[in-house]
């Protein structure tokens, strides 16, 4: 099983989309960002993104990076683990399943 894993994190007055994405890198997750989300509402949100193959390591780990984006003054909004079920990218044209 894979477990795909989202901190959501939203602009504040002393971290904007340069020192966030940085935190993002440096912590060694993936970063991505939006401009609204149907349940957060209208405004820029940052992701960090990390895939896990085990649960109970899934939740400990992403608990504890919203825990040190916190700490590192980031405004963490949403912490998230999800089951990935099935998977497909279009790749050069093809869709392929991505195990």
């Amino acid at each position: 099983m894979v477990f795909e894993c989202h901190i959501t994190i939203a602009d504040s007055l002393s971290h904007t989309h340069v020192n966030i994405k940085q935190s993002v890198l440096d912590a060694k997750w993936k970063f991505s960002c939006i401009d609204g989300d149907p349940l957060l509402g209208k405004q820029i949100l940052y992701y960090a993104t990390r895939w896990f193959e085990h649960r109970e390591n899934a939740i400990i780990e992403t608990n504890r990076q919203k825990d040190l984006f916190i700490q590192h003054g980031l405004r963490v909004v949403r912490a998230k683990v999800e089951e990935v079920i099935y998977d497909a990218r279009l790749i050069g044209g093809v869709w392929k399943e991505i195990p």
